[in-house]
C-alpha cells in the first residue's frame, strides 16, 4: 500500500494486507490522499461565476420590443375579424398565450426580423400545438 505523508509528500510504502471482510480478496495497491479543503473564496467564486451565467442566460433574456409582441397576441387573437364572442376571445387568448410563448422562446428577435416566415411558420404550428 502506498501512502503519501502529509508533511512532506513523499510516498511511502507499507506492506500490509487488508482484505474485503465478504469475499477476502486483497484491498491493497490503493493510494490514499488526505482531502483537500475547498477555499470559502474559491466557493464564493464559483458560485458568483454561475449566478451570473444563469442570470445573463435565463432571467435577463433578451425579450421582443413589446409593440411586436402585441401586435403578435393582437394578430393571432383576432385575426381578420374584429367581431368574436367572449368564450371565443377567451380560448383564443390562451392559444395564442402558449404559440407566442414558445415560438419566442424558440427565435430570438434578431432571427424574427431576419426570417419573418420561418417565424409564421413555427409560429402556425405551435398554434395547432397549443390548441
Amino acid at each position: 500500500m502506498k501512502i503519501n505523508c502529509p508533511s512532506c509528500e513523499e510516498q511511502t510504502v507499507i506492506e500490509v494486507t487488508v482484505s474485503c471482510e465478504k469475499c477476502n480478496k486483497p484491498l491493497n495497491k490503493f493510494t490514499f490522499e488526505k482531502a483537500r479543503k475547498v477555499s470559502v473564496a474559491w466557493l464564493c467564486a464559483a458560485t458568483a461565476a454561475g449566478t451570473f451565467y444563469v442570470d445573463a442566460k435565463y432571467i435577463e433574456s433578451e425579450r421582443y420590443p413589446l409593440a411586436t409582441e402585441y401586435a403578435l397576441v393582437d394578430q393571432c387573437i383576432f385575426g381578420n375579424s374584429v367581431n368574436i364572442s367572449r368564450s371565443d376571445l377567451d380560448k383564443k387568448k390562451k392559444v395564442c398565450s402558449c404559440a407566442i410563448a414558445e415560438t419566442i422562446s424558440d427565435i430570438d428577435f434578431d432571427e424574427y426580423k431576419k426570417e419573418p416566415r420561418a417565424f409564421a411558420r413555427l409560429l402556425d404550428s405551435n398554434v395547432r400545438r397549443c390548441t
